[in-house]
């Protein structure tokens, strides 16, 4: 038996209180299943470092059927922006591939800093990138540029009938409201969270 996480509560605590949370991840396949969440939840921006964070984010919407039409998304590569910042504060904005601005600069950090610094202050954001592309110091620094920090991996500790059970840990936390914690979930075939009963 493992202890159950209610990735729900996160979520709306995230958007109410109008977080930063930094979201790393050992597989992107859970982190697509919470964004499936996020999107059925709230009015969603994505902020895309480079073209192919759309295409990924267009493939995972093509698999699930969810329909983007109504979610707004900036693309940031290396010519730009391709729409102004949103300035609007409702909602969340979730950024994806992240780990692009490795690729482009070694001065990443420092562009992390400024983004955050220009976006609008009363608006959650959670800030996807993948755990293992960042030494311990980097991700170190990354997790305290935010009010929390998660990381969510495949667990090598629990297994539930020979399905496939991921880890959300919140290592890094600014409120009460989300302390620091380890809980478990699955994802079913249809991209959907699947929580113990």
């Amino acid at each position: 038996m493992y202890h159950n996480i209610d990735i729900d509560k996160i979520i709306d605590t995230i958007i109410d209180e109008k977080l930063r949370v930094c979201l790393q991840y050992t597989n992107v396949y859970p982190v697509y299943a919470i964004m499936k969440k996020i999107i059925g939840k709230s009015d969603v921006k994505f902020y895309l470092f480079s073209d192919i964070a759309l295409r990924h984010l267009n493939v995972f919407a093509n698999s699930t059927g969810i329909d983007l039409s109504k979610v707004e998304t900036v693309v940031i590569n290396r010519e730009g922006i391709s729409n102004p910042i949103i300035d609007d504060p409702g909602g969340i904005i979730v950024t994806y591939g992240c780990v692009i601005l490795k690729i482009w600069s070694d001065n990443y950090l420092s562009f992390v800093v400024n983004f955050l610094e220009k976006l609008p202050k009363e608006t959650a954001i959670i800030s996807t990138s993948p755990y293992n592309a960042f030494e311990e110091v980097e991700r170190s620094i990354l997790h305290n540029l935010f009010d929390v920090a998660i990381v969510v991996k495949k667990s090598e500790d629990v297994f539930y009938f020979g399905e496939e059970v991921y880890e959300l840990s919140i290592v890094h936390s600014l409120t009460q409201k989300l302390p620091p914690g380890t809980g478990y979930f699955k994802v079913d075939k249809d991209m959907d969270i699947v929580e113990s009963e």
